[in-house]
Formats: C-alpha cells, sequence, structure tokens
C-alpha cells in the first residue's frame, strides 16, 4: 500500500473515532440533562379539590338580596367574608340605603332566624334566586334613621319655640303636649306652642330654666314612646 493510501485511512479512522465520541458525549449530556430537570407536578386528587376550591371562591356568585318590602336585587360579588358581601351590598344599593353603615346592616339566609357572623366565608352555599334571598334590616335602618332624624327636628324646633318666647319675658305655665303642635309643610318640620291661658310675664331666669327643663323631659319621653 502507498504512503498516500495509508495516510488517508488513518485520517478517516480518526475522524470517525471523533465523531462516535462526540455523539457518545451529547447522550450523555442530554440523559443528565433529563435526570436533572424537575419532573412535570402531578394534579393529585387534593391537589385539584384545592384548584377547583381556589377557582370556585375567585369567580363572581350572584347573591339575591331583599330588604324590607323592596323587590330581591341581584349582588355580583367577587368573593370574602359576609362582611364583604355587606360592603358590596352598600356600594350596590347606595342610591337606596343612604347613611346606613355597613356594621349596621345585618344578613340572614331565607327561612332561618339567626344572623349571620361578618367573618364567615361566603361559598358556594349563598349562591340563591330570587325565590330565596338573603335577608336584611337595612330598610327598617333607614326607616329607624328617618324616623330619628324626624324627632331631633322636632325636638331642637320646639325648643326654639319656647326659646323665643323667653325672649320676650313670657312663661307659658302650661306646658304638656295637647299645647305643642308640629306641622310639617312641604318636607319641613314647624312646631308652635299654643294655649297661653295660664302664661304670664316673669323677669325670674329660674322660673324660665325650669320651665325648659319641663319641655325637655316632655320630648324625652315623647322619644321612648
Amino acid at each position: 500500500m502507498q504512503w498516500s493510501a495509508i495516510f488517508e485511512t488513518s485520517m478517516t479512522r480518526t475522524r470517525k473515532g471523533k465523531d462516535k465520541i462526540i455523539t457518545i458525549a451529547a447522550q450523555a449530556t442530554s440523559s443528565t440533562a433529563r435526570h436533572d430537570a424537575a419532573p412535570p407536578p402531578l394534579r393529585t386528587g387534593l391537589s385539584s379539590a384545592m384548584e377547583d376550591v381556589r377557582l370556585s371562591s375567585s369567580s363572581p356568585k350572584r347573591i339575591w338580596v331583599k330588604y324590607g318590602d323592596a323587590q330581591p336585587a341581584r349582588i355580583d360579588f367577587e368573593g370574602g367574608e359576609v362582611y364583604d358581601l355587606k360592603k358590596a351590598i352598600k356600594k350596590e344599593l347606595s342610591n337606596k340605603l343612604g347613611d346606613v353603615d355597613v356594621d349596621e346592616i345585618t344578613l340572614r339566609r331565607h327561612g332561618e332566624e339567626e344572623d349571620l357572623r361578618p367573618g364567615l366565608l361566603v361559598d358556594e352555599s349563598f349562591k340563591n334566586d330570587d325565590g330565596s334571598p338573603l335577608l336584611s334590616n337595612a330598610k327598617e335602618v333607614v326607616k329607624a334613621k328617618l324616623v330619628f332624624a324626624s324627632l331631633v327636628t322636632e325636638y331642637a324646633k320646639a325648643v326654639e319655640a319656647l326659646s323665643k318666647i323667653h325672649e320676650h319675658r313670657v312663661l307659658h305655665n302650661d306646658l304638656r303636649f295637647d299645647n305643642i303642635l308640629v306641622h310639617r309643610i312641604n318636607g319641613k318640620v314647624k312646631v308652635s306652642i299654643i294655649d297661653f291661658g295660664f302664661s304670664k310675664r316673669t323677669d325670674n331666669d329660674e322660673e324660665l330654666s325650669k320651665e325648659m327643663a319641663i319641655l325637655t323631659k316632655l320630648l324625652h319621653s315623647a322619644n321612648k314612646q
């Protein structure tokens, strides 16, 4: 064999050897990478259930709420506790609930007598329809606030009316409910004190103060009735 043929055969064997070494090294590297990589997570029964709960709690819930004689209102609730639900109700019905505070609102399940705890988690069991809405006291709170505001206004107007009489140094001398008239005209309250048959003029400030105390006591007793 000539030297050129021997040299070419040797180079061919060398290249094949290198190629084989490179191939083996690449396979080893690929195998190691596969072993080192983290295995794909398995969706076990527990993780599946937890994921379902997470998705369920994050999806909006349509909850129907009824207060007073009003028709049930639908609240699209994003999730949270009963306190959060009350805040959502307050926001949704802000034009009807006025200045009712969130902590003044109570909620009950349909057909139950016990108020729901503020910290209770609102879960899937809260989903309902307009035939079995949650019951709220919001309407009663609104009415109570309106009545209280009216009484406060009447109280102030009555005190103002007697003060004007006393400014003229006049003692009414017969204050009772029959002699205190309340007028409501176009939403405004006016209080008049009538029947001055026993009235008299006086410069005695103590007498005037005692009569004001009598009026205050009458008004307080009216608020308790």
